[in-house]
Parts: structure tokens; sequence; C-alpha cells
């Protein structure tokens, strides 16, 4: 392949990475407003006296809550014996008190509009607070849910695990990147490499 080829594939996909990332930031701070806006309306509904169920120490605490850095959701799943990433514009939120994460609200967006549609994962919540305050390096906020092994991780330099940008929100994987995945729940919680995580997901049975 020529030299100038090669230059305007990497310009395209440069320019495509960038449009790309525009729209992230728009829909980060979607998500933002919509948890602030119905944030109450949800730990309203907790029935007195679950609020620890739900990481509160009480109902006093809902007056206190603030909102945190939101994590974009992308799944990796299987396509034409490829693995691939979709973006499926959702965001978990997490909810402060008193600076400790206590839960999440999860946004979807469409048409240019947040909508929460779910509320909990104290548990969730409380990993990523510890993760944030372990890792001394990028963190770009993005969960990989990967349903195929039933495992999700997170990406703090997603980007570089992107190849190229397909059509229908497909993103197809840098299998030789370096950058690890941090698996959420594990015990060790040792990092993976995309490439190992790509050959179990895909000796993976179909589900």
């Amino acid at each position: 392949m020529k030299k100038s080829t090669l230059l305007f594939l990497s310009l395209c996909l440069s320019i495509i990475l960038s449009a790309q990332s525009s729209t992230s930031n728009i829909n980060r701070t979607l998500a933002k407003e919509a948890a602030l806006e119905n944030a109450h309306s949800f730990v309203n509904l907790i029935p007195q006296g679950q609020e620890k169920d739900y990481g509160f120490d009480s109902r006093a605490d809902f007056d206190k809550i603030k909102i945190g850095e939101p994590y974009q959701t992308y799944f990796m799943v299987k396509q034409a014996n490829e693995i691939v990433f979709t973006d499926v514009n959702e965001w978990r939120v997490p909810l402060l008190v008193d600076g400790k994460f206590v839960a999440l609200v999860s946004v979807h967006i469409k048409e240019g509009k947040g909508e929460v549609v779910d509320f909990g994962a104290s548990g969730l919540a409380s990993f990523l607070q510890k993760f944030e305050a372990q890792f001394k390096g990028e963190n770009e906020h993005v969960l990989i849910r990967n349903t195929a092994l039933a495992k999700d991780f997170i990406a703090p330099n997603f980007s570089a695990l992107c190849s190229q940008i397909k059509s229908a929100g497909f993103t197809t994987i840098n299998s030789n990147a370096s950058e690890l995945l941090y698996p959420i729940g594990n015990t060790n919680n040792e990092p993976l490499k995309i490439k190992a995580i790509q050959s179990l997901t895909l000796a993976a049975p179909s589900k």
C-alpha cells in the first residue's frame, strides 16, 4: 500500500475519532444532567428502613447527593467470527454522598435526550471508587460488558483499544494494543490484555 494512501486512511480515522469524541462529550453531559434531574425521584422510592441496601446510611443522605463522572458502556460482541465493540448509548453515573460513591444511575441517550432507565448497583459504585483511587493513570471512564464471558471490565485507555469505526455503531479492536482491561468483581483484580479477552470470547459458546 502506498504511503500516501496510508496517510489518507490515518487522517480519515483521526477525523472520525474526533467526531466520535465530540459526540461522546455531549452525551456525557446529557447523562449527568439526566442523573441530576432524576436522582431524587428514584431515591425517594426506596422503602423506609432499606436505605442501607442502596448504599445510603439514612434518608438524610438524599439531600447530600452529588453527581460523579459518568462511565460510558460498551459491549464486546461476536460479529462474523470477529470480536467488536458496540456503543449502546448507555452511561452509568455515580451518586456521591460526602465524597463516597453510593449508587449508580443508568442513563440511556436517545435522540439527544437522556432517560434514566435504572438505579442501584451500590457494589459496582464502590468498586469504581476504589479503582479510581488505586489507578494512577489515564481514565477515560469506560465500562465494557462481555455477555459471552458474563464479565464486565474497566477500560482506562479505551481509545487505544479501538482500531476502526464501522457502520451501525461497531468498532473493530486493536488486538495488538498493550493497554489492559481490569475485570470487575475478580478477587485478585489482575488486569488482562485485550488479545486474551478476545480469544476467550471467541471460544465461548454462543447463546
